[in-house]
Formats: structure tokens, sequence, C-alpha cells
């Protein structure tokens, strides 16, 4: 007979298995790496052309310019790389980077 969720149970214990098989969360992380960093330099480049579509004059932003190259450059040391605490940087650099980059085009602060 069959139970209702088995199935679940059973693809469950493969994920679980999985990732036991790694000796540490750093070393999957840095397995699945080319996918994470990949993608976000595809979507970066996705993100370019959607910006430039808007115009010339928003896609030229010395902001966007700078925030884009980050990104790309993030992405490209994070393909390369297999330190995690380099990894880790990256992504603590990025978040609080978007953030700021946020705050600043929105004018959150004000006349800071």
């Amino acid at each position: 007979m069959r139970v209702l969720g088995q199935d679940r149970r059973v693809g469950d214990e493969h994920r679980v298995a999985r990732f036991h098989q790694q000796a540490h969360r750093w070393q999957y992380f840095l397995s699945i790496r080319p996918w994470f960093f990949g993608g976000l330099l595809l979507l970066n480049g996705i993100d370019l052309i959607d910006t430039f579509l808007k115009g010339f004059d928003w896609g030229a932003r010395s902001t966007y310019l700078w925030y884009w190259l980050t990104v790309t450059l993030s992405a490209v040391i994070g393909l390369v790389t297999e330190r995690g605490i380099v990894v880790l940087v990256l992504g603590l650099m990025l978040q609080v980077w978007s953030n700021l980059l946020t705050v600043y085009e929105q004018g959150v602060l004000g006349g800071w």
C-alpha cells in the first residue's frame, strides 16, 4: 500500500544525504557557485540591457555604471575563486553596496 507523501519523504532523505555528503556547508556552496555567480552575471547583463532600454541618460548614470561594474567584477571573481572567505566578503559587500546605492539614489537621507 502506498502511503500519501511517501515519495516526498524519499526525496527529502535524498536531499539530506546529498547535503551530508559534502564535508561542510562551504564546500557545498562552492560546489554550486558556478550556477550562483553565473546566474548573477547573466541577470546583471539582462539588467544592463533593460536599463539602457529606458534611455541612454538613465543607463549612463555614474551610480548605475559603478553598481553594474561592481556586480560584474564580483560575479567574475566569485566564478574563479575557491576561497570561502572571498565568497563571503563578496556577498556582504554586494549587499551593503546595493543598499547604500539605493539609499543614495532615492535621496532617503535628504541632503547628506
